[in-house]
């Protein structure tokens, strides 16, 4: 009998579940929620997105051809309960969907600010696309910068091309 797979996260660990779900079960069902508005697209790559070293359209590794030859079923939507007994999501339009696997493949995002000033404009974090986006909307009118945290991505400075100074603080010592 074929099993109905469900797995939460539309990035790479979600996308690669995936592709050794499919090379190893071919007929069963595959379905896959991510809260994501523009689905799979390379998150570490974010970052050379806004130093102009990766164009947008790079950040999009795979096409429709990929995801149909997969024959995965994407759904954006945002769980909202996870019955494990009974196999059971139910998701933020009240729908529910059974399961017989699930994989929770739902990445991280960067712990928010903490501070005085934290919800100011101009204030933002570096999670998805749309963060990214926005960032360099901001970007135009700024003639300085401040990177606020010690991991890899903060280790990639905002709009370095234009020569903006972008000094960095982070709360543990640094990687490098």
């Amino acid at each position: 009998m074929n099993k109905r797979y469900v797995i939460i996260g539309s990035g790479v660990a979600g996308v690669s579940a995936v592709e050794a779900i499919r090379s190893k079960d071919p007929n069963s069902a595959i379905a896959m929620f991510g809260d994501d508005l523009h689905g799979y697209y390379s998150r570490p790559g974010l970052a050379y997105y806004l130093t102009h070293e990766v164009p947008d359209h790079s950040l999009f590794p795979f096409d429709e051809d990929f995801f149909r030859k997969l024959d995965l079923t994407y759904r954006q939507a945002l769980i909202t309960r996870l019955d494990p007994a009974g196999h059971i999501l139910e998701l933020d339009d009240h729908s529910r969907v059974s399961f017989d696997r699930l994989l929770i493949a739902a990445g991280s995002y960067a712990t928010p600010l903490q501070a005085p000033g934290a919800d100011l404009e101009g204030v933002v974090k570096l999670d998805t696309l749309a963060d990214a986006l926005n960032i360099k909307k901001l970007a135009r009118k700024a003639h300085a910068g401040v990177v606020v945290g010690g991991g890899i991505t903060a280790l990639e400075p905002p709009d370095r091309s234009r020569g903006a100074f972008v000094p960095g603080w982070g709360r543990d010592p640094p990687l490098f």
